[in-house]
């Protein structure tokens, strides 16, 4: 098995459509990590496709707490083939 990646996330509080398409301007994917301490962030797709190729999980740096996370669901471009929202849940 190969070493985890870890991906430093940024925490996010403004929703919306709107918001997404700026975030995704920026060369960021809006997300969300599914718990009862869950919350709205921004990742790297770079580093979130290497972990989705390897195995789905991966090391998440949030507000300088890493933990392990799993890709629940990914929402990707049809035609581009792109990320375009990420939903995590914590393992």
């Amino acid at each position: 098995m190969s070493e985890r990646v870890t991906i430093k996330a940024e925490p996010r509080q403004e929703t919306g459509k709107g918001n997404s398409r700026k975030l995704r301007k920026q060369g960021l994917i809006p997300g969300n990590v599914i718990g009862k301490d869950g919350s709205m962030i921004a990742l790297d797709p770079k580093w979130l496709s290497k972990a989705w190729k390897a195995d789905k999980l991966f090391d998440m740096d949030l507000s300088g707490v890493t933990r392990t996370v799993k890709i629940q669901e990914l929402h990707v471009h049809p035609v581009k083939r792109i990320a375009l929202h990420v939903d995590l849940m914590y393992t």
